[in-house]
């Protein structure tokens, strides 16, 4: 769950939201992807949130509920594997 918040931290600096994840954003978000995509493995989830920062995904900086939108965007791809 480390690495996951590792790199959301990333992405969320990256992104320079004007309000960006909180901290408890962070960990919301961390715990449900590790509850819930527990298949993905580490290699997988790094391309996912690598590809998220280089904009493969859409305009991830319209997103107005951050653990939502990023849990729904994530099931999109758990499908496509």
């Amino acid at each position: 769950m480390e690495y996951i918040k590792v790199w959301l931290v990333d992405l969320n600096k990256s992104l320079e939201l004007k309000n960006g994840l909180k901290a408890f954003q962070i960990n919301q978000i961390a715990f449900a992807i590790t509850d819930k995509y527990r298949s993905l493995n580490l290699a997988e989830l790094n391309l996912i949130f690598k590809s998220a920062k280089y904009g493969e995904y859409g305009d991830i900086m319209r997103i107005s509920i951050p653990t939502v939108e990023i849990l729904a965007k994530l099931t999109h791809l758990f499908l496509l594997y």
